[in-house]
């Protein structure tokens, strides 16, 4: 992947203040409900879940910007709760994840419980007021190629406003969305950036957080998923980091540590991997 270029970084920069400008608004949404809620009498009775689905890269590791790698900037998102009994200015530390909210919900509603849902319900921690809570330390993260994908930034197109806008096309209508960021058709080759390409972005990775350690292990299989079962029993390559010594990902150690904790690694990932319900 060659450098990104000075169009390139000055796109990447745009974008992020554009995003941190958006929340703006989404702080007058989040105001505006609380009040709203405090107004009808319910705030005792209401609680609050700020998050998102994913997170984001811009830039990192010299990508453009996307969100289909394992790296905690692509994963990691904010999750921020209000509601009584629950400490206010706590910060917890535990892998969660979103397969957690419903189950969350339910218990919260005083609902039961379903046997299918895959994942633990939050109020253990969120009522533990500073007391150990027992907690998984590790969570899977997992992702199948789809198709060639590639961002362009030397688009001078002012009639639509790329990049300055962030998009080129605002009329899904007569625009296919994934052409929306400044495809090879619209902007110069020369300054276009492959996202993912020929089916070498299948990944199973393992995020694990613990007293001992904290890494994140990857394995990726070369393949096309609606083309044939990419599983990940035959991996042709392997990503390890220490995020507590490396925490931007920098260096992968995988091919530099012990074959047991590989070993031990692996079939942590390979458990939850086939895990169901």
């Amino acid at each position: 992947q060659k450098l990104l270029s000075a169009t390139a970084a000055a796109v990447v920069d745009g974008t992020w203040r554009n995003r941190w400008r958006c929340l703006l608004a989404v702080d007058d949404l989040v105001e505006a409900l609380v009040g709203t809620v405090e107004e009808v009498g319910a705030l005792d009775e209401t609680y609050f879940f700020y998050t998102s689905d994913h997170g984001f890269h811009l830039g990192q590791l010299n990508m453009l910007f996307g969100k289909r790698h394992p790296y905690d900037f692509d994963t990691r998102i904010p999750l921020v709760v209000r509601g009584p009994g629950i400490e206010a200015g706590t910060t917890l530390s535990q892998l969660v994840t979103n397969v957690d909210f419903a189950p969350t919900f339910a218990d919260l509603a005083g609902l039961p419980s379903r046997g299918d849902w895959d994942g633990s319900s939050l109020t253990p921690l969120l009522f533990s007021h500073g007391k150990a809570v027992a907690w998984r330390v590790s969570v899977p993260i997992e992702y199948h190629f789809w198709a060639n994908h590639t961002k362009c930034t030397g688009c001078p197109a002012p009639d639509i406003g790329y990049p300055v806008r962030d998009a080129a096309c605002a009329d899904l209508s007569s625009t296919p969305n994934a052409l929306c960021w400044g495809g090879p058709e619209q902007c110069d080759p020369a300054d276009c950036y492959s996202v993912e390409a020929d089916g070498r972005n299948n990944f199973l990775a393992l995020r694990r957080i613990s007293a001992a350690r904290d890494v994140l292990y990857a394995k990726y299989q070369t393949g096309h998923q609606f083309v044939d079962d990419v599983d990940f029993s035959r991996p042709d390559a392997f990503e390890l980091f220490d995020l507590a010594a490396d925490p931007w990902c920098e260096r992968n150690v995988y091919e530099n540590t012990d074959a047991a904790l590989l070993k031990a690694l692996d079939v942590e990932l390979d458990a939850w991997y086939a895990c169901a319900g």
